[in-house]
């Protein structure tokens, strides 16, 4: 089935469904917090009212988003899905990072509810009745954008501005190569449409801690530079990750950010931290 008919299935599941729940990951990013947001917003152009999980601690600085405050992060209240009709599980990767993945197995066995996992990921869990997967798209909120298109689904304030910010926070605010033309046209559209792209950018920008500038501080301090060879690396080793004082989720988009930043390094086509 190609993306257009899996956007069309998803949207006759969502017009059969009573109660919906929307999963995001754990310890959720910028682009599982918009994404599930995002989806939210939509519900309610179909007249239809969705709850939002995700588990562990959520970054405040998000809080602008529309529905933010309507996010549980209490698996308590998800051990029995029973009564749901449908489930959209957002930008998670894998079945485990739901935090539900026993209740969903559970549930699974079942076939209710109707599982429709949307992600930019690899594939790594086959679990799914309904599986919306692009691993080309820059984020999430990418692929919930070309739902919206498909669908005829209106680009209301709300929802453009939790579709941006998804898109923001996996490019490195358009710096990394996943800024694609196409990711930059569906922004121009996203602007267009009400989003407020300084706020975004501050909100997006002002979740890090001193402890990670000191990490950026180390990996530039150790950066060597070998242009005959058009290679470059930098080192940091246990003991820095440590000093985050943070959880793997986000020692790696920190990683990622300074290995994204460092490879535009010019005269270098190799960058490697290690």
């Amino acid at each position: 089935m190609n993306l257009k008919g899996k956007f069309k299935v998803l949207q006759q599941k969502i017009s059969q469904s009573n109660k919906i729940l929307v999963v995001g990951h754990l310890r959720p990013d910028g682009d599982a917090i918009s994404s599930g947001c995002a989806i939210l917003e939509i519900l309610k152009q179909f007249d239809k009212k969705g709850e939002f999980f995700c588990s562990g601690n959520l970054p405040f600085n998000f809080n602008y988003l529309p529905n933010f405050y309507q996010i549980s992060n209490n698996k308590k209240d998800f051990k029995d899905l029973s009564n749901f009709d449908l489930l959209i599980i957002v930008d998670c990767g894998s079945l485990a990072r739901t935090d539900l993945s026993q209740e969903i197995k559970k549930r699974r066995q079942n076939n209710h509810p109707y599982i429709v996992e949307i992600d930019h990921h690899p594939k790594v869990d086959d679990y799914a009745n309904l599986e919306i997967r692009e691993p080309q798209a820059a984020s999430t909120t990418e692929i919930i954008y070309d739902l919206s298109c498909a669908l005829n689904i209106k680009f209301t304030k709300n929802l453009s501005e939790s579709i941006l910010t998804g898109i923001i926070t996996d490019t490195g605010n358009f710096f990394y190569p996943n800024a694609t033309a196409k990711v930059l046209k569906a922004s121009a559209h996203l602007l267009e449409k009400g989003a407020n792209l300084s706020k975004i950018i501050k909100h997006v920008n002002s979740n890090k801690n001193i402890a990670t500038f000191k990490l950026w501080g180390l990996a530039m301090e150790r950066l060597e530079v070998h242009p005959d060879y058009d290679f470059a690396f930098s080192v940091l080793t246990f003991k820095d990750l440590q000093s985050i004082n943070s959880d793997s989720d986000e020692i790696n988009e920190t990683l990622s950010s300074i290995a994204g930043f460092l490879s535009n390094l010019a005269k270098v086509s190799y960058f490697i931290i290690t």
